[in-house]
């Protein structure tokens, strides 16, 4: 009795199974084929037979569509999957995707020369040889010259995995400081910034400009621009020709690392009388006391300079920067400083800078008086002036 029952249910779970799945392709909907002749022929060989027909462009609404199996016959309608539908080995799908990414859809190719020379390169990568077009059958007529178009897509494929010269190495340099590396592959200006955390990086071309903003290990990462968001379809349906639209292919990623010292360094100032050239102050004035404001190249005030008594005063110790110093309090008897003086520190080396100031000039104004009347009258023949 238990075998009966056994048998019983695997028999119902095999109908079951074999109803649903019957349903697959029923449920599923359906992309209509549009069909444009475009009044070429092909003419290729494929597994030892040789063939020429009319030359066709393929479309599912409006999206563009390419035959993936040579020498097969298309369907009014099809279904849609992945490379598993496509009745090609897994080892042609990378390259095969390849060329519909970087055929008719990529930008600037959007000329009936590309959509010709991507459908050949992909026959001739399902294993077409050789595929020509000409303006009548079994290649008479006028031949149609795509060699510039296939060169150029075979171009991007070969290269797209081509990264940046710098591509995994390892660059010491400090905080603040700026650095701008050049791409010597030339492939640069197709990547992006991935990940940037701790620098300041821009791409302009091939070259990459980076300011490290804080120490230790920086990690950066780049990815490959991609021009295709949506993924790539197959279109199937029972014995029909395969079909391939482009879609979006794998990242391509690049890195580059940061070794940041923070290394640092001093400005120091020193104040000169304008006119002597030296450390030493004219009258009852005083080159001491005065204060220089330092700000980074962010517009941050970030510390002040006050002169000592030999005329100098040092900043704190400062980081990798481009900052401005300008004179904020003046010393005793002397002018405010009008100069806005620049200093770069790229070294662990102090910056100096000189500033020279004019000292408070005033006039002494005499009064001559005649003593007996306190006033500015002469007595007699005598004269106060002169």
């Amino acid at each position: 009795m238990l075998k009966k029952k056994n048998s019983l249910m695997l028999l119902i779970t095999g109908l079951l199974v074999t109803f649903f799945c019957g349903l697959k392709n029923v449920d599923a909907e359906t992309q209509p084929l549009t069909i444009v002749h475009t009044g070429w022929w092909w003419n290729y060989s494929y597994n030892g037979t040789y063939k020429s027909w009319k030359y066709t462009f393929y479309e599912f609404s409006g999206k563009i569509a390419y035959c993936i199996n040579p020498q097969v016959d298309e369907g009014p309608e099809y279904f849609t999957g992945d490379w598993s539908y496509s009745n090609l080995p897994n080892e042609k799908k990378e390259r095969m995707l390849l060329l519909a990414y970087y055929g008719y859809d990529f930008p600037g190719h959007q000329q009936d020369g590309y959509r010709v020379a991507t459908q050949a390169l992909l026959w001739e990568e399902a294993g077409a040889t050789p595929v020509r077009f000409t303006s009548e059958r079994y290649e008479h007529g006028t031949t149609l010259n795509i060699e510039n178009e296939r060169n150029e897509i075979l171009r991007l494929v070969n290269n797209h995995y081509v990264k940046p010269s710098f591509n995994n190495t390892e660059i010491n340099m400090n905080t603040g400081q700026t650095i701008t590396l050049t791409d010597t592959n030339n492939v640069l200006g197709n990547y992006e910034v991935f990940e940037s955390s701790g620098a300041d990086i821009s791409i302009q071309g091939n070259n990459l400009t980076i300011k490290a903003n804080k120490s230790g290990k920086i990690n950066l990462k780049f990815r490959k621009k991609q021009h295709l968001v949506s993924a790539y379809i197959v279109y199937y349906n029972g014995d029909a020709q395969r079909m391939l639209s482009a879609g979006a292919v794998d990242p391509v990623y690049s890195s580059l690392s940061l070794n940041v010292t923070d290394s640092q360094a001093r400005i120091q100032l020193t104040k000169l009388d304008a006119d002597t050239n030296t450390c030493k102050a004219q009258g009852g004035a005083t080159l001491t006391g005065a204060k220089y404001k330092v700000v980074n190249s962010k517009g941050i005030q970030v510390d002040i300079i006050t002169i000592g008594d030999n005329c100098t005063g040092l900043s704190k110790l400062l980081p990798y920067d481009t900052y401005k110093v300008s004179e904020i309090t003046s010393s005793n008897g002397y002018q405010l400083d009008p100069n806005v003086y620049t200093a770069t520190i790229n070294s662990a080396i102090n910056v100096n800078i000189t500033s020279k100031e004019k000292v408070i000039e005033a006039r002494i104004q005499l009064t001559k008086l005649d003593a007996d009347t306190n006033t500015c009258k002469a007595q007699g023949g005598a004269t106060l002036t002169g």
